[in-house]
Order: C-alpha cells, then structure tokens, then sequence
C-alpha cells in the first residue's frame, strides 16, 4: 500500500483521448474510437503550452506525406479549440501543421492562409504536390485540430 506522500491530487493531471484512428485514413474521430487515455501535466497542458485540457485528442500519424517533421507511428497532440465548434473564436495559425477531414479521410497537412484568403495545403515530403484553394473555396477545409506537440519512439 502506498503511503499517503505518494498519492498524486487527481486534478494536477489530465486524461486526453487516444483514437485508434490514424491520419492519413479512417474515420473522422468519434467517441467509440476512443482506444485509451493518456494523462498529461495539467500544468504542461495550461501553462507551459497554452491549452484547454478538455479540447485535446491523440492520433498516430500514417504514411509519409510530412516526412521528415512527422513519421508513420507519431502520436500527434491534437489542439481542438475552435475547430470542433467553429465560429468566432476559431484560431488559425498560418505555417502551422492540422489534422483536416477530406471526405472521410482524415489527413495531416501544413497550412498557410493568404492575405487574399486562399489556403495553401502542403506535405513537408517534397514527393507530394502542394495545393492552392481559393478563398471561395477556403471553406472547404475542414480542420479537425492544430497540431501543438508530436512524441515517438526513438
């Protein structure tokens, strides 16, 4: 039996989702693809990376599309603010890696936003096309969430 100096408060950590959904495929993510939790620093999560803890899921990454920032089996921290419930106060960052849903497909991409409003969609592998929509279409990208923190096996 531990004793009491070694309990951990339960509110100094998190439990952010994992789905067993890989991007570049399968399903956008739904509650019944959640595989476990993952506890995270409350702390880390608020301060240190300027989160909302109850606005953060885990995927693993498929392919090689973003290659070498990301690799297949990356377990990406996704930011969901904004983009789960779109309206005022969605949150872009252009030059910034997102997770977007294309048809059913979810897939990992580097966005910029033009001045102009079109979004250029790019793979960090050079082997894959980079792709301009224009503002009138620029509502057709739907982000699923930011990427704001990768981990790996080394």
């Amino acid at each position: 039996e531990m004793g009491e100096s070694y309990r951990v408060p339960r509110e100094e950590y998190c439990l952010v989702p994992r789905y067993g959904v890989q991007v570049s495929s399968g399903q956008i993510l739904h509650s019944e693809q959640v595989v476990d939790y993952l506890s995270f620093k409350v702390s880390w999560v608020e301060q240190t990376m300027g989160l909302d803890a109850r606005e953060l899921a885990l995927v693993h990454v498929l392919g090689d599309s973003m290659e070498p920032t990301l690799k297949e089996g990356d377990l990406l921290l996704l930011d969901r603010r904004g983009y789960a419930h779109p309206g005022p106060g969605r949150t872009v960052c252009s030059d910034a890696i997102y997770v977007l849903l294309r048809g059913e497909e979810l897939v990992v991409k580097r966005l910029q936003f033009g001045f102009d409003g079109s979004v250029t969609v790019q793979s960090d592998n050079p082997i894959y096309a980079t792709q301009l929509i224009p503002a009138e279409k620029s509502h057709t990208v739907q982000v699923v969430g930011r990427v704001v923190w990768v981990g790996r096996k080394v």
